[in-house]
């Protein structure tokens, strides 16, 4: 079985959590409106991936979702550990891609940003990769806000939205529980509270009076983190696409080393007075092996 990429479309895959899923849909919708064709979203990927969904549901994407390539894996849910999905799902598609590649296929060849990008020319390509970079979409991003805006949140989020609104404050995002995957975090590592404190620090010298709003998938660790801390609220009982929505309505940013809480602050866009992100995206041994350099917008602060 080929893959079948239409001749007058962009095709990208989407694979991982939201805030991958964010960057390689932005990726392809970029390039789809610089060629003036139609992008299409596979999401076959996901089939193989127990722990993850399609999740860009949460947006009303004029784009459709389809399936290009042959469903594999257990369906059963029983994977053993998160990396060794991941490890399966990467290679599933090395087999396949291997097997099936057509003249369209582009295959994402670094993390940073790669310029080959800007030599695609016509459409009919395929991308895969994680695309993380804002360079991939520099010249679209008004519209990716746009499109990137949160179809249905509760009453409840839009009211917490308003009154995180109503005065200057700072989201705060800790990202702990698939982090603490031994696997997963000899590659990604946790942030670390000298981190937090240090960026707090500088967040409190630039607005004293900033009321701390702090978003996590682990709140009882992250209140051991904060809990002392001066106007700290705990949010809880949402929705990670309302998690999303509500650190973007924040005033300043300090995210953890996650494309979830990346997105939180991009998408604040000009009411984001100052995003503090660490410096230490991976462990110590992957960040030789990944220049992260072109992950972070030239405004942001590294600590």
């Amino acid at each position: 079985m080929r893959f079948s990429i239409p001749a007058h479309a962009v095709v990208v895959d989407v694979f991982g959590g939201l805030g991958n899923q964010m960057f390689q849909y932005a990726a392809g919708k970029a390039l789809a409106k610089r060629l003036c064709c139609d992008l299409r979203i596979n999401a076959a990927g996901l089939s193989a991936d127990a722990l993850r969904e399609y999740s860009l549901g949460c947006f009303a994407l004029p784009d459709p979702v389809e399936a290009l390539a042959p469903e594999s894996g257990n369906q059963n849910g029983n994977h053993g550990s998160q990396r060794n999905i991941h490890r399966g799902l990467r290679k599933v598609f090395r087999r396949l891609l291997a097997k099936n590649a057509t003249d369209g296929l582009v295959s994402e060849p670094s993390f940073h940003y790669w310029d080959g990008i800007e030599g695609i020319a016509s459409p009919g390509v395929r991308l895969h990769g994680y695309w993380q970079s804002p360079r991939y979409f520099a010249h679209f991003e008004s519209q990716l806000r746009k499109l990137f805006t949160f179809a249905d949140m509760s009453v409840r989020a839009r009211q917490l939205a308003d009154t995180i609104k109503s005065a200057p404050s700072v989201g705060i995002h800790v990202r702990r529980r698939d982090y603490l995957n031994p696997e997963v975090a000899a590659v990604h590592g946790s942030c670390s509270p000298d981190y937090y404190h240090k960026a707090y620090a500088l967040i409190r010298g630039l607005c004293p009076e900033c009321r701390v709003f702090v978003f996590s998938d682990d709140v009882p660790a992250a209140k051991q983190l904060f809990d002392a801390w001066p106007n700290a609220h705990f949010v809880e009982g949402h929705t990670q696409e309302e998690d999303m929505y509500l650190i973007s309505s924040c005033s300043y940013h300090i995210i953890a080393n996650s494309s979830f809480s990346w997105w939180g602050a991009w998408l604040a866009g000009d009411g984001s007075r100052q995003v503090v992100a660490p410096r230490a995206w991976f462990t110590p041994a992957h960040l030789r092996t990944k220049n992260t350099t072109d992950l972070f917008p030239p405004s942001w602060i590294l600590v």
